[in-house]
């Protein structure tokens, strides 16, 4: 699930819980952190970046620290994502790599 919190900050739930593996992507200091009980990552609140360069920097956290490559299908559940910004995180997922 991708989707944006109370606080409006981007939330990443990844089908495949690595949870003893992902609660370390910290250690890649780019501003990425697992939450345990709701077991997804999350970024800070957008200022000048938009949702579709934080989940682009999520993705560079997990590969980075994991070897992970999240990707999104079409069982992604998407939850208070404008349309704009849903277009720009599925646009800019063509091209990273998978």
């Amino acid at each position: 699930m991708i989707s944006v919190d109370g606080d409006g900050r981007l939330r990443v739930a990844p089908a495949n819980n690595l949870d003893t593996v992902f609660r370390f992507v910290y250690r890649a200091a780019m501003e990425v952190d697992w939450d345990e009980q709701l077991e997804d990552f999350y970024t800070p609140i957008p200022k000048e970046w938009s949702y579709s360069d934080w989940f682009s920097q999520i993705c560079a956290a997990v590969h980075s620290e994991m070897g992970v490559h999240l990707r999104i299908t079409s069982s992604t559940v998407w939850k208070n994502i404008p349309d704009d910004q849903r277009q720009k995180i599925e646009n800019g997922s063509d091209q990273q790599t998978t």
